[in-house]
């Protein structure tokens, strides 16, 4: 067999060549065509979830209006009596009751029940919607594009992700026009995730228009900004420190926070005082949304920020979400809450300071509830019996040995009775603080 020569080798290769570069081609085009397939299926995924909101929005409207319906006789209402056998198919051969001018003579235009609206018991706020003029603003995805080094509305360049939940992702960000650093809260394009982020707004606005001075006094994180961009709702803070969960891991601060165990406490107490008496419930007090000031790690001194009121309540509304388990007072596991679960879990945050870990960790709320059992005691109307596949559980009074006035000021805000349990005032007033 003879060899090829050096022209039908490169011929050869040439021919590889175009053949790699048309495959190349054609897996480009293949891709393309994919591409705009996954965008109008995102397009029509959004069509149909407007018209859903549409028809949930009717459904509403219906249901209301069923519900003025008078109670007396509801079944016979705007329906025809069953003798009645009109449709719209008889030619006239079929003998009916039924005549458009009896329909005619009883409406009474105007008759759907109305509730007047008196628009000065109601408040607004305004959020900045940034966009650009000759754009409508629509995106094809429902995910905002995290990318290191881009600007947030011509404004807030992203340095990092601090951290990512299912209702939101916290970036820190520089803001290139007070030339300082923020935390932004960039909240889920999503229906519900959109209403407790302008819930929360709603109440930070609320607190900061009832704070006599800044909201640094009263140890609650400060927001700087709020604007919807690119279909998601943004909400601008000051940038904090570390978690309180992270400074009690971490080996080297522990010490430091385990000393300031009563300035942490009396800072937390007195950032409730302040919540409670806007008629407001947190809902979600636990380590990870309590922050020290950025600069206080230098001189040894803790100053803690109280964040995140996105499940947080006033005393007249329903329970929203849960809380973090560990940190769950015993009443919002029957769907009830008020201002002494946010003690329940000051209880559980102060007593995970001194151990150095958190005092429940269950896997669910019956676990839960078996281990509040063990450690504080029986409840009133709850007796739970061992469960063999759950751990032997501390009692407290095992747990704090050393000092007997806070064991005692653990079981007053740990009390399964929330009305036995303190509020700030109060437990400010207790000699373990004093």
């Amino acid at each position: 067999m003879s060899e090829l020569s050096y022209e039908e080798r490169d011929s050869d290769s040439e021919r590889t060549r175009e053949d790699l570069f048309h495959v190349k081609e054609e897996f480009l085009n293949t891709f393309q065509r994919l591409y705009l397939y996954q965008l109008e299926f995102e397009r029509s995924l959004h069509e149909l979830s407007i018209q859903k909101a549409m028809l949930d929005e009717h459904i509403d409207r219906l249901e209301f209006l069923d519900a003025q319906l008078p109670a007396d006789n509801p079944d016979n209402v705007f329906m025809q009596p069953a003798s009645r056998d009109f449709s719209f198919s008889n030619p006239g051969t079929e003998n009916t009751t039924f005549s458009f001018g009896e329909i005619d003579e009883n409406i009474e235009v105007g008759s759907i029940y109305h509730i007047p609206v008196d628009l000065e018991e109601y408040k607004k706020i305004e959020i900045r919607h940034v966009f650009q003029p000759k754009k409508t603003g629509y995106e094809l995805t429902k995910e905002f594009p995290i990318i290191i080094g881009e600007t947030i509305a011509e404004r807030y360049r992203i340095d990092r992700i601090i951290a990512s939940t299912d209702m939101s992702c916290v970036l820190e960000c520089a803001d290139l026009t007070g030339k300082r650093k923020t935390c932004i809260k960039v909240i889920e394009n999503d229906k519900r995730c959109l209403d407790r982020g302008l819930d929360e707004i709603r109440i930070l606005e609320t607190l900061k228009e009832n704070s006599k001075e800044s909201l640094y006094k009263s140890h609650i994180g400060n927001p700087l900004d709020y604007f919807y961009f690119k279909e998601h709702l943004f909400i601008v803070f000051e940038l904090l420190g570390e978690t309180l969960s992270t400074m009690i891991s971490d080996e080297e601060y522990y010490g430091i926070v385990k000393e300031q165990i009563k300035p942490i406490t009396i800072q937390l107490l007195q950032a409730l005082q302040f919540i409670h008496s806007n008629n407001l419930i947190h809902g979600d007090l636990n380590p990870e949304n309590i922050l020290e000031m950025k600069k206080v790690k230098e001189n040894g001194k803790i100053d803690i920020r109280i964040v995140d009121f996105n499940s947080s309540v006033f005393f007249d509304d329903e329970l929203i979400s849960f809380p973090m388990l560990a940190y769950t007072a015993p009443e919002i596991v029957n769907s009830r809450i008020c201002d002494k679960s946010d003690m329940w879990s000051l209880g559980c945050i102060i007593a995970e300071i001194y151990l150095g870990r958190p005092l429940f960790q269950p896997s669910s709320e019956e676990e839960l509830l078996y281990q509040i059992q063990e450690t504080i005691g029986s409840f009133n109307d709850l007796d739970l019996s061992m469960h063999a596949e759950y751990k032997i559980m501390t009692p407290l009074s095992e747990l704090v040995t050393d000092d007997p006035r806070l064991l005692d000021f653990l079981y007053l805000l740990l009390s399964p009775n929330p009305a036995n349990r303190p509020g700030p005032a109060e437990a400010l007033e207790h000699t373990w603080l004093i």
